[in-house]
């Protein structure tokens, strides 16, 4: 198993409505192959994290580079993962309210173009790009917690 995190940059604009489909349609398809995690859009930029097994993987991102509704701007494959990160979220549409309530986004950007133009050493750049994907499953898992034990004071 493998897992993908990858920018790209939008073509067209897209709304909530959009995003909401784009993402309910990739779990649809995410959940026959096997893949899972999470998409968020801002400022006409995707962050996209996948994980699953690595054919399936490879096709799926050979049908995204396709895709005419953005450019890939920076690819970042993690090395082989023993068990996912993320196995309930066929596609989680994180909202920017849940990425930049601890600047995830744009660290993960900004480590994710550091990696491309290799300003940093890619060892360090990449080792935090994993980090911020661990802490937004982290981040996600506690918040449902929380509500767990709301519903069960209940």
């Amino acid at each position: 198993m493998k897992s993908l995190i990858y920018l790209s940059l939008s073509r067209n604009e897209f709304s909530e409505s959009d995003l909401v489909e784009l993402a309910k349609t990739s779990a649809n398809k995410n959940a026959e192959v096997g893949i899972t995690g999470f998409l968020c859009y801002q400022n006409g930029r995707f962050i996209q994290y996948i994980e699953g097994p690595e054919d399936k993987l490879e096709l799926l991102m050979s049908k995204i580079r396709q895709d005419k509704r953005h450019k890939i701007l920076t690819e970042l494959i993690s090395s082989q993962i023993l068990e996912k990160r993320f196995p309930a979220w066929g596609m989680a549409l994180l909202k920017e309210e849940n990425l930049t309530e601890f600047n995830f986004e744009e660290s993960i950007e900004r480590n994710l173009m550091y990696i491309k133009n290799e300003f940093l050493h890619k060892d360090i750049s990449k080792k935090i790009v994993w980090q911020h994907v661990s802490l937004i499953g982290q981040l996600h898992m506690s918040k449902l917690n929380l509500q767990e034990d709301k519903q069960s004071k209940s």
